[in-house]
């Protein structure tokens, strides 16, 4: 997703564990992203910040990572 007006970029990556660490399955998620090149594309489309979401979800429990990228050095 990307705020074009305000240059950001939003990635969010939603999983779904099997086992119970919902902190684990959070990092996993944020490092997914790093993995399959997202905060690039949006780079390549002039995007000058990066949120990145990390969202974990099992039965009724649900973590949120979030990591913020600013600035032209990425």
């Amino acid at each position: 997703m990307e705020i074009e007006s305000e240059s950001t970029g939003i990635v969010i990556e939603i999983e779904y564990p099997e086992g119970a660490d919902l902190e684990a399955g959070c990092r996993g998620a944020l490092k997914q992203i790093e993995e399959m090149g997202y905060k690039e594309r949006l780079k390549a489309d002039g995007m000058s910040t990066i949120i990145k979401y990390g969202i974990v979800c099992r039965k009724k429990e649900c973590m949120l990572r979030v990591e913020k990228e600013k600035g032209k050095e990425f």
